[in-house]
């Protein structure tokens, strides 16, 4: 994922969340738990992001479960709190608002 850095391991502790998402919420069950390596997860990523654009466009991170869980952050900052299974992102450029 190119346009989208990860900040850390663990969601954003330092701010509340504009938007959380249950499990599954950008995938189907079956698909089982994915690794942040993964093609899939990657997929997840930039799905979080559109969804959090369309709710807010001050969307500036997400962080992502390995169960397809997400959450949206319009925050300037977010500390990462070293949680297992979710990693935070950044988008870097105003671009990929549009680009999916």
């Amino acid at each position: 994922t190119t346009e989208f850095a990860p900040v850390g391991d663990g969601f954003c502790s330092s701010t509340s969340a504009t938007y959380s998402s249950p499990a599954w919420a950008l995938a189907d069950s079956s698909v089982g738990r994915q690794g942040f390596e993964t093609d899939l997860y990657a997929s997840w990523v930039r799905q979080a992001f559109l969804r959090c654009f369309e709710k807010s466009s001050s969307t500036a991170y997400v962080s992502v479960w390995e169960d397809a869980a997400f959450r949206c952050y319009t925050s300037a900052t977010c500390e990462p709190n070293g949680a297992a299974g979710t990693r935070s992102w950044y988008s870097h450029s105003d671009r990929c608002k549009f680009r999916y």
